[in-house]
């Protein structure tokens, strides 16, 4: 049995720092609660609670409030903060914030795109008809960090799970994990799909979905298989 204790040690951990945002804290609470395989959305806000909130399981976490330039932070009680602490506690802020003003919108894309499909609710929002497939939203960064996660948790999906990522700037962190992370993705039978949000659009990176019915429903339905052809001869470009 995983105890709410040892999921707010392993977030703190994972954070690494005396000083957070609740944005932060959001977004890594997601990926820890994958890690150890729960999905209810509800252990999110249990979590950010414990932790900055009502710090009651570790007393000194969090639990010190500050407002810095507009951006509310929390800290550990007493701490003696270093200025890089605090820029990248903003950093990750700002790249907590860009997930979590598209997550709802990336989700609505999704279960549209599976429309004809029940959907059930969560940190893996699955989604059960002529297959049953698992999708997990996150950011492409994130991804490179959790990408052993992902390859042992997609066999409970027998090859139909998928990790959602919204689209990014430029291609090139696309093309760096094409490089590293491919044959493992395609391996471990995960496939990672780009939400455009402004389009409200759908593109296949890497994998297909096995139904047929659900190829038309990409916005460039054969794009994965250029990705393939084309990248493997230019990834070697990009460091």
């Amino acid at each position: 049995m995983i105890y709410m204790k040892e999921i707010v040690l392993k977030v703190a951990e994972k954070i690494g720092r005396g000083i957070v945002t609740e944005e932060e804290v959001k977004r890594v609470c997601r990926r820890v609660l994958f890690e150890f395989g729960m999905c209810p959305y509800e252990a999110i806000e249990e979590i950010c609670r414990a932790l900055l909130k009502e710090p009651v399981i570790l007393s000194t976490f969090y639990s010190d409030r500050l407002e810095i330039n507009g951006v509310t932070y929390y800290s550990i009680h007493g701490a003696n903060l270093k200025k890089e602490e605090i820029e990248e506690a903003y950093r990750e802020c700002v790249k907590s914030r860009r997930f979590l003003d598209v997550l709802e919108i990336m989700e609505k894309i999704v279960d549209n795109f599976f429309y004809d499909y029940s959907v059930r609710e969560g940190v893996v929002r699955e989604y059960t008809g002529r297959k049953k497939y698992g999708v997990f939203f996150t950011l492409l960064e994130d991804l490179y960090g959790d990408i052993h996660t992902h390859a042992k948790f997609a066999c409970q999906y027998n090859g139909e799970y998928a990790v959602a990522v919204p689209t990014e700037s430029t291609p090139n962190p696309f093309i760096r994990f094409f490089k590293q992370y491919s044959e493992l993705v395609n391996f471990s039978g995960i496939k990672v799909w780009v939400i455009d949000v402004e389009r409200e659009s759908i593109d296949p990176f890497i994998g297909y979905p096995r139904d047929p019915n659900l190829l038309s429903r990409f916005r460039n339905p054969r794009l994965a298989t250029k990705v393939e052809s084309l990248w493997r001869v230019n990834v070697k470009e990009v460091d």
